[in-house]
């Protein structure tokens, strides 16, 4: 159950940094978005994903996440809720394209099994951050 908690939450953690990152180089947002209340707001949101997570699934678990996202944009980057909202679909789409990535090269070029990849490595630490690496990299490829 712990190993499960701890998991969602490095997980959780390492999508929001890349949602303020995309959201930094996609805004070309120049001063520090870090102070302690939003700190503390990007702490918060990393527990509602934690319990999301584990709690719901399906379209109940993407709309609880979609709104904590547009939030996240709202509050850290003081944006229209219009472009909140355009970040959350575009940074999603890029998300789901790196994911994509992902499951081809993982399957189709190093051999793993769907099965292995959808059981085993697709939530785990070790996917979340290749999936990081991914979105990083494509985001910097498309802002050129």
């Amino acid at each position: 159950m712990w190993q499960t908690i701890v998991n969602t939450y490095i997980s959780a953690f390492l999508l929001l940094i890349n949602v303020v990152m995309f959201g930094k180089i996609v805004l070309q947002h120049k001063n520090n978005v870090i102070s302690f209340k939003r700190f503390l707001l990007f702490m918060l949101i990393c527990l509602i994903y934690t319990i999301v997570s584990i709690k719901f699934e399906g379209t109940i678990k993407s709309l609880i996440m979609t709104l904590t996202n547009l939030l996240l944009y709202k509050k850290i980057f003081k944006v229209s809720l219009s472009k909140s909202m355009i970040l959350v679909v575009a940074c999603m789409g890029l998300i789901m394209v790196s994911e994509m990535i992902e499951i081809i090269f993982t399957t189709k070029f190093l051999g793993i099994s769907e099965d292995y990849f959808y059981n085993i490595h697709a939530g785990s630490i070790v996917g979340n951050i290749i999936i990081c690496i991914l979105f990083i990299s494509i985001t910097l490829i498309f802002k050129k």
